[in-house]
C-alpha cells in the first residue's frame, strides 16, 4: 500500500554519510599535519580550515548527491557516469576549500596561501580521501534503493496473500459501543486506530474516540488484517489512514497517519508480523 515509505529516510543517509565523512576528513587533516611536521611547516590553521571548509562542502553536497542517485541509478548502477560525476564534485570541492583557504587567510591575516607544492596539496587536502567521500554517498544511498526493492517485492507477496485469505472469513464492519443506554455502531472503515489500555480499548475514529470493555487480542481475530494491522502490543491500526513510515535508529518505527497523528510501531510487530503496512 505505501511501497514509497520504506525508502530509508534522507535525513538517515545523510547523518550516517556526515558521520563517516568527518572521520575520513579528519584522517586527512591527521596525515596532513603529519607532513607538514616532516616538511618543517607546520599550519594549523590551514589544517583546520581545509577540514571545515571539507565539512561544509560535504554537508551541503549529501542532499544533491543523494537525490541524484536516486534519480538515475534506481534500477542499475551506471558505473562511467558515477565515476566521471565524481571528478568533477571532487574538482568543484578542491576549488572550494582554496577558495576557502585563501579567503579566510586574508580576511583574518591579509595574506594568502603560497603554498603551490603538488606533493603537499595532494596530502594537505587529501584528493583521494575526498573521493572515497564521494563513493561513501552514492553507495549508501544506491544501497537505501536496493533495500527498498527487496522489501517492496516482500510486501507486495505478502499483501496478495493477505487479500485471498480474508475473501473466505467473514470479519466484522462494524463496531457497537455501549455508554449507559446509548449504543454507538462505528463503521470500522471510519477507525483511524485502536488502542488498549488494561482491560479497555480506545476506537479513535471519524466519529470520536470511543472506550469499551474488551480485549485488544480478541478484536484483532474480528477485523479484517487487510484493513487493519497490528503495530504496538497496545495499538492496531486502519492501513488505508497510514501515511508513511519513517525508521528510528532504535529499530523502531514512526508511524504518521493521514490524520497527522502519529504512533509507535515496535520492532517485534515490525520484523515479524505477517502483515505488511
Amino acid at each position: 500500500m505505501l511501497a514509497n515509505s520504506h525508502l530509508v529516510p534522507s535525513n538517515i543517509i545523510s547523518r550516517n554519510c556526515l558521520g563517516i565523512i568527518a572521520i575520513l576528513l579528519s584522517l586527512s587533516a591527521g596525515l596532513a599535519y603529519i607532513f607538514q611536521v616532516k616538511i618543517g611547516d607546520i599550519c594549523t590553521v590551514r589544517t583546520f580550515v581545509t577540514w571545515l571548509s571539507g565539512m561544509i562542502f560535504w554537508a551541503l553536497a549529501i542532499p544533491f548527491l543523494s537525490k541524484q542517485t536516486q534519480r538515475y541509478f534506481s534500477k542499475q548502477f551506471l558505473w562511467v557516469k558515477s565515476l566521471l560525476a565524481g571528478l568533477v564534485v571532487c574538482i568543484i570541492n578542491q576549488i572550494f576549500v582554496r577558495f576557502s583557504i585563501n579567503a579566510f587567510l586574508c580576511l583574518v591575516f591579509g595574506c594568502t596561501d603560497n603554498q603551490t607544492s603538488w606533493t603537499f596539496n595532494v596530502l594537505q587536502n587529501n584528493i583521494l580521501i575526498n573521493f572515497v567521500c564521494y563513493w561513501c554517498i552514492v553507495g549508501l544511498t544506491y544501497m537505501s534503493l536496493q533495500f527498498q526493492s527487496s522489501y517492496d517485492t516482500t510486501s507486495s507477496i505478502n499483501f496478495q496473500s493477505e487479500e485471498s485469505y480474508s475473501e473466505n472469513i467473514s470479519f466484522i464492519t462494524t463496531v457497537s459501543v455501549k455508554n449507559g443506554s446509548v449504543t454507538t455502531h462505528i463503521p470500522t472503515q471510519k477507525i483511524f486506530w485502536i488502542e488498549s489500555d488494561n482491560n479497555t480499548v480506545t476506537f479513535v475514529s471519524e466519529l470520536g474516540k470511543f472506550v469499551n470493555y474488551q480485549s485488544l487480542r480478541s478484536l484483532e481475530t474480528q477485523l479484517d488484517p487487510v484493513d487493519f494491522q497490528r503495530i504496538h502490543r497496545s495499538i492496531i491500526v486502519n492501513r488505508k489512514y497510514v501515511h508513511k513510515i519513517q525508521a528510528q535508529s532504535s529499530g523502531d518505527a514512526l508511524v504518521t497517519l493521514t490524520t497527522g497523528d502519529q504512533l509507535r510501531m515496535s520492532r517485534r510487530y515490525k520484523t515479524t508480523s505477517p502483515n505488511t503496512l
